[in-house]
């Protein structure tokens, strides 16, 4: 965990807490935009789930919620790994997945807010998939009803009680409009937020606009989550500047080249 940093835009009476996540991966993730600017999140980096998962333990939060401003980052990967840490660790866990867009027609049992949450609703763990799921489904003319976080906190508290914990993976929160379930909404019914950024891809305004939007809205804001697995270490394109360097000599040229793609310092992603 790292000393908490208050997002520059963000209202001073709730400190925003910044975690650094390295090793988290995502095969559909594309590679970063040119010219985006890096959200400026400190060090030191900690492991994948380890320190998000003791930061949700010690804050005592049971729901969670996991956002990001846009889409094209690692939002899933890092909910489901999440979710599979606190069933690797006993406890029983919900992954409920509100991301789907709206659809003309869904399945006549779909949940609503304001009806009970059945069995029927839940996907259970199988061999394929180690965590109960819950996928959330709307119309354009249901939405409407997912814009109370009174009645679904409700609901999440007594239909979901034999749960210890449950994540909630939401729509891009800068990206939604009326295509998908209202995210601000699904987020103040949680217990604890956490905005998802990546590093090249993320921009500071980005960062800054979803955070406003998060906090003015009286959501439990407990962290950002950088991922930086896709970013390249400074190493190799330094040392492809020197060799090109004419002024100095070639002897000192190529030691500089190789120092800098040999140096743990200059090839960290962090």
């Amino acid at each position: 965990m790292i000393p908490s940093a208050t997002a520059p835009s963000a209202p001073k009476s709730r400190a925003t807490r910044h975690i650094i996540m390295q090793d988290v991966t995502d095969d559909h993730h594309p590679g970063a935009t040119p010219h985006a600017q890096k959200p400026h999140i400190p060090r030191p980096a900690i492991g994948p789930v380890d320190g998000l998962q003791r930061t949700i333990i010690l804050s005592g939060a049971r729901v969670v919620a996991v956002v990001t401003p846009h889409t094209d980052v690692a939002t899933p990967n890092i909910t489901r790994m999440l979710a599979e840490s606190f069933v690797a660790s006993g406890t029983r866990t919900l992954l409920i997945d509100a991301t789907c867009e709206l659809d003309d027609t869904v399945q006549s049992d779909a949940w609503l807010p304001g009806e009970p949450i059945r069995p029927s609703h839940i996907q259970p763990a199988s061999t394929t998939c180690p965590l109960d799921t819950f996928r959330l489904a709307a119309t354009p003319a249901t939405r409407a009803l997912f814009n109370n976080p009174e009645r679904i906190e409700t609901s999440l508290r007594d239909d979901l009680a034999d749960y210890g914990i449950i994540i909630m993976q939401l729509a891009p929160i800068l990206e939604i409009g009326e295509t998908h379930i209202n995210a601000i909404s699904l987020a103040r019914a949680a217990d604890a937020v956490f905005l998802v950024c990546t590093a090249e891809k993320t921009t500071n305004q980005e960062a800054q606009n979803a955070t406003a939007a998060l906090q003015s809205a009286g959501v439990k804001l407990e962290g950002c989550i950088l991922d930086n697995s896709h970013t390249q270490p400074p190493g190799p394109e330094m040392a492809g500047i020197v060799e090109k360097y004419f002024p100095l000599p070639r002897s000192m040229r190529k030691r500089l080249a190789t120092f800098l793609r040999s140096s743990a310092y200059f090839n960290d992603p962090a």
